[in-house]
């Protein structure tokens, strides 16, 4: 593995600093405006907040490290979540209906899809990602409930960026835990229907 760290160092020129925010607030913009037009509709947010963030120096140091990669082809070709917007929900149907709005919408270009919803991660992860092109650059959207963010920021604490390996009891213990967080989410998905008098989300 070859990494330039100089290159690392100095990525977050002001002219790329801008060019990520732009594509950013682009995908930020778009999904406001499906959050209102489903309120018009419905009266009822689908959306609960919306985030988003460049990734820093030290992690993308350590993405290079963790998955062992090079940046011979350039930063921005091995990478593809420099840029993140992250959408959370409140329930897995709104999932559904922010992701396919969302491959609709004329200005992006949707490069790459992974379900973490209905294909968990073994730790219980759950979210649902799109790559997606903005204006020549990537910006990675997470679509997920308020559950499966709570699991994701404890799941992060304990296991994904900690430094000593995890016991195996801990691992069974992250699994089960997960488990009940799906079955809690499956719960809201009800409550939710049964509050907009089973409502299609995906309309």
């Amino acid at each position: 593995m070859k990494t330039n760290e100089a290159a690392i160092d100095s990525f977050w020129s002001d002219e790329r600093i801008a060019d990520y925010e732009a594509a950013m607030e682009k995908v930020i913009e778009e999904a406001h405006k499906i959050d209102q037009e489903y309120y018009a509709k419905t009266k009822n947010h689908p959306i609960r907040f919306v985030e988003k963030r460049r990734k820093t120096v030290e992690s993308i140091t350590q993405k290079l490290e963790r998955k062992k990669k090079s940046t011979d082809k350039g930063l921005e070709e091995v990478i593809h979540d420099l840029a993140g917007v992250r959408i959370i929900c409140f329930d897995t149907e709104q999932i559904d209906l922010i992701a396919k709005r969302m491959s609709m919408a004329k200005q992006f270009q949707v490069l790459k899809v992974k379900d973490y919803v209905r294909n968990p991660k073994q730790n219980g992860y759950q979210s649902y990602h799109m790559i997606l092109e903005v204006d020549g650059k990537k910006v990675e959207l997470q679509i997920r409930t308020i559950l499966m963010d709570a699991w994701s920021s404890l799941d992060s604490i304990l296991v994904y960026k900690k430094a000593d390996p995890i016991s195996d009891q801990m691992r069974t213990d992250i699994r089960k835990y997960a488990k009940w967080s799906r079955k809690m989410d499956k719960m809201v998905t009800n409550m939710m229907k049964q509050k907009t008098g089973d409502t299609n989300c995906k309309k």
